[in-house]
């Protein structure tokens, strides 16, 4: 949790960071560990091209100079502007069973980039290219975009699909291929000292995902999350996939403000009631409201020492916490002699303040009313309220 804190911004406005004297200090000053450059960083999609390897060099050393590591994206594509494309294109796509390439999305500059398949020759190329950005880039870590999703793929030119007795061709998932390749991909990595974050939306394979640090998660279910909350993801659901336990690893919760029309306190609720952490991610301009509350949350972390302290789930039973109204959820940290609890409320507004049943001899920071230790306290609904108890002395 101390790490991954993470500033995930495009290049576009990162690569001007260390142009103001003052911006790495104040991002630093924020509590920014980590600052993530997304695929724009690269001339070539996938291929690890800084625009300018000086000045990309400089941008990395400063952050570093400022107290904050660096990582670069790498994905899921092959470009038509990778210098071997014409060579190897046939061997390393993904094909339906119509022959077909999948992907192509439109990149600056020019190119179009299609989604690759591991199983095919454009895995010693990709290793090849992180080696060369670790080393000569400096770069601590990895950001690896879809690719350890085993994508379905029919091309036979590098042994995938099969065909029936018909002989029509059907697609397999390379998924043995794609644990190679990340197997050999953790070990580069490692070696230099640095860290793998995997973002994966609705794929969680362990047998790729083992090789990975940490999980991205929750793209693909932005659009409705916002509308819907905890009525389009219950709360069973995100225990079993967005909590990271069923991988091993920690998971960050992928949050976008659908440019402002949705507030990220209120997208955080639920992530922030399973311990954790939301990830607004930047990639069309400057997030300075949804970096201050995460900051604010970072900091409130550190008080409760949270890295080192015990948490209590909402739904741990015999807690010394816990909930006494229906639609209001309690989870805590504790840590010696305080406690820092996050109480949410899921549903409509009633009105009616929460009650919260304390431990005994802890009391709240001044403003709330406690009546044999029952803490009541206007919760709205999925507005996160954080409150700091201490163990009368």
């Amino acid at each position: 949790m101390e790490s991954w804190r993470v500033y995930h911004c495009s290049f576009a406005d990162g690569r001007h960071l260390n142009e103001d004297s003052g911006r790495l200090p104040q991002l630093a000053s924020k509590g920014v560990k980590w600052i993530i450059f997304h695929e724009d960083w690269s001339l070539i999609q996938n291929y690890g091209m800084a625009w300018s390897e000086e000045k990309f060099k400089k941008l990395v050393h400063d952050c570093h100079k400022a107290g904050i590591k660096v990582m670069t994206y790498f994905g899921y594509e092959y470009s038509t502007l990778a210098p071997d494309w014409h060579e190897n294109a046939e061997n390393n796509l993904v094909k339906t069973t119509d022959g077909q390439y999948t992907g192509g999305w439109q990149r600056k500059p020019h190119q179009r980039a299609f989604m690759v398949c591991y199983h095919g020759r454009y895995n010693d190329k990709m290793l090849e290219r992180i080696t060369y950005v670790m080393d000569e880039y400096k770069v601590d870590g990895i950001y690896i975009d879809s690719g350890f999703v085993p994508w379905e793929c029919a091309n036979e030119k590098h042994g995938c699909g099969y065909r029936d007795e018909k002989g029509q061709l059907h697609t397999t998932f390379p998924m043995m291929a794609v644990r190679e390749h990340f197997k050999k991909m953790y070990e580069i990595v490692h070696a230099r000292g640095g860290v793998i974050d995997a973002h994966n939306s609705a794929c969680c394979v362990t047998p790729t995902l083992g090789f990975a640090d940490t999980l991205l998660d929750a793209e693909n279910v932005q659009s409705n999350y916002r509308e819907g909350l905890d009525k389009f993801i219950d709360l069973d659901a995100f225990r079993a996939e967005y909590m990271g336990y069923p991988m091993g690893m920690p998971d960050h919760f992928l949050v976008s403000t659908g440019d402002g029309k949705f507030s990220l306190s209120r997208l955080a609720a639920i992530p922030l009631l399973h311990n954790v952490y939301p990830r607004p991610i930047n990639t069309i301009g400057h997030m300075e409201d949804e970096l201050d509350y995460m900051s604010g949350l970072w900091k409130l972390y550190d008080e409760i020492d949270a890295v080192h302290a015990q948490w209590h789930p909402y739904w741990e039973k015999d807690s010394a916490v816990a909930s006494l109204t229906e639609n209001v959820y309690v989870s805590w940290f504790e840590n010696k002699d305080r406690i820092l609890l996050l109480a949410v409320r899921l549903g409509e507004d009633t009105g009616i303040p929460a009650k919260i049943r304390l431990p005994e001899g802890y009391t709240p920071q001044s403003g709330y009313q406690v009546e044999q230790q029952e803490l009541s306290v206007t919760v709205a609904p999925y507005t996160p309220v954080y409150i700091k108890l201490e163990k009368q002395r």
